[in-house]
C-alpha cells in the first residue's frame, strides 16, 4: 500500500496601498481596462491592488490629480507610457521608473532639481517643460533620449552640458540662457531641431551648430551682430527664425543653400545692400526693422512671401521682384510714388497679391496682363492690367 501526501503551498501575494483615492481610482480603472483588453479575471480591488496584476499596465495618464509623491511606481514594472503632467510634484528623489519606460510626461510640475535622478535607459521622450529646474550641472540624460522639452524652466547656464547623441528633438526655449559661447554640438549627427526662443542670449560666436539642423529657432533673444557667421555648414537647415532680436547688419552672413523660411522681422536692420540670400529661399521676413532703400537688392529667384511692412522705404525705383513672387506686404511704409513700379512688377508670371496700406501714394500702375494678375490692398494706388 502506497501513500500520497500532498504538500500544500501558500501563496503570499503582494498588494499596493494607495492612501490617494483619486490616484487609487485612476489605477484601478487602467487597471481593470488594460485585464479587459487580455481578457483576465483580476483579484484585485481598489483597496488592494495585487502587484503581480498591475503588471496588465503598460500606459498611465494621471493629468492634474494633485500627485506629489511617485514612491508607487516602480510597482507598475510593465509601464512603457507614463504622463504625470499639471501636478505637485517637487521632486524625483529616490524614484525608481520602471526599466521599461520610454515615454516620461511631467509638464506642469514643481520640479526645482534633477541631480542624482536616474531615468531608465530604455527612455526615448522627456517632457519637463513648465518646472523649476535651475541648473543641468552632473545630469545624466540617457543614451537612447530622442526628445527632450525643457521649456519654461529656469536654467541660466550651457556650459558643459552633455546631451545624449540620439537626440533628435532639443528643446531649451523660454529659460535664463545668457550665453551659447563654444558649445559644441559636433558629433550630434542626429539633432534635426533645436528651440532656444525666449532667452538672453547675445551672441552666436563660436558656437558649433549640429550639422543635421533642419530647424533651428533664436528668436526673442538679444542678439546684436551675425557678423561673419557661417551657416552654410548647416546643410540641411530649411528653417531659421532669428526675429525679435538686436540685430542691425547682415553683411557677411553666409546662409545655407538648402533654407527655405527665414525670419528677421523686429530687428533693428537698416539695409540689404551686399546680403546674398540663399537661392531656395522660398519665405522671407522682415517685417518691422529700419529698411529705407530697396534699389539693387537681389532677392532670390524662388521667393514666393515677402513680408516688409512697417520698415522705412519710400521707392521701389531700382528694384526687381523675382519672377515667382506671390506676396508682398509693403504697408506702412513711406512710400510716396509709383516711379519704379511698372519695372519692379515687369517679370512677375503668377498671381500677385500686394498690400500697400499706409502709405503716402495714389495713382495707377500698369502691368502686363500675359504675365501676372495682380490683386492689391489699397484704396488710393490702382493696379491696371495694359
Amino acid at each position: 500500500m502506497s501513500l500520497s501526501i500532498s504538500k500544500v503551498v501558500e501563496i503570499k501575494w503582494t498588494a499596493l496601498m494607495i492612501d490617494d483615492e483619486s490616484l487609487r481610482d485612476l489605477i484601478w480603472e487602467t487597471l481593470k481596462a488594460a485585464a479587459a483588453e487580455e481578457g483576465v479575471t483580476l483579484s484585485s480591488n481598489p483597496y488592494r491592488l495585487f502587484t503581480h496584476e498591475l503588471m496588465l499596465i503598460t500606459k498611465l495618464t494621471a493629468i492634474n490629480k494633485g500627485i506629489k509623491k511617485l514612491n508607487w511606481i516602480d510597482h507598475l514594472v510593465n509601464l512603457t507610457e507614463l504622463n504625470l503632467s499639471q501636478n505637485q510634484i517637487a521632486s524625483l528623489d529616490g524614484v525608481k521608473f520602471p526599466d521599461s519606460l520610454t515615454t516620461l510626461d511631467l509638464n506642469n510640475n514643481q520640479i526645482g532639481n534633477l541631480e542624482g535622478v536616474k531615468f531608465p535607459n530604455s527612455l526615448t521622450e522627456l517632457n519637463l517643460k513648465h518646472n523649476q529646474i535651475g541648473s543641468l550641472d552632473g545630469i545624466k540624460f540617457p543614451d537612447s533620449l530622442t526628445t527632450l522639452d525643457l521649456n519654461n524652466n529656469q536654467i541660466a547656464n550651457l556650459d558643459g552640458m552633455k546631451f545624449p547623441h540620439s537626440l533628435t528633438t532639443l528643446h531649451l526655449n523660454n529659460n535664463h540662457i545668457t550665453s551659447l559661447e563654444g558649445l559644441d554640438f559636433t558629433g550630434f549627427d542626429n539633432l534635426t531641431a533645436l528651440g532656444l526662443n525666449n532667452n538672453q542670449i547675445v551672441s552666436l560666436e563660436r558656437v558649433k551648430f549640429p550639422h543635421s539642423l533642419t530647424t533651428l529657432h533664436l528668436f526673442s533673444n538679444q542678439i546684436t551682430s551675425l557678423e561673419g557667421l557661417d551657416f552654410t555648414g548647416l546643410h540641411s537647415l530649411t528653417a531659421l527664425g532669428l526675429n525679435n532680436n538686436q540685430i542691425r547688419s547682415l553683411e557677411g552672413v553666409k546662409f545655407p543653400h538648402s533654407l527655405t523660411t527665414l525670419h528677421l522681422f523686429s530687428n533693428q536692420i537698416t539695409s540689404l545692400k551686399e546680403v546674398e540670400f540663399p537661392h531656395n529661399l522660398q519665405s522671407l521676413d522682415l517685417l518691422s526693422n529700419q529698411i529705407k532703400n530697396l534699389e539693387g537688392i537681389k532677392f532670390p529667384d524662388n521667393l514666393q512671401n515677402l513680408d516688409l511692412l512697417s520698415n522705412q522705404i519710400t521707392s521701389l525705383e531700382g528694384v526687381k521682384f523675382p519672377d515667382n513672387l506671390q506676396n508682398l506686404d509693403l504697408s506702412n511704409n513711406q512710400i510716396d510714388t509709383i516711379a519704379g513700379f511698372e519695372k519692379a512688377f515687369s517679370k512677375l508670371n503668377k498671381f500677385f497679391r500686394i498690400c500697400m496700406n499706409s502709405n503716402p501714394i495714389t495713382g495707377t500702375v500698369e502691368y502686363l496682363r500675359v504675365t501676372a494678375k495682380i490683386e492689391a490692398d489699397n484704396p488710393h494706388i490702382n493696379f491696371t492690367p495694359r
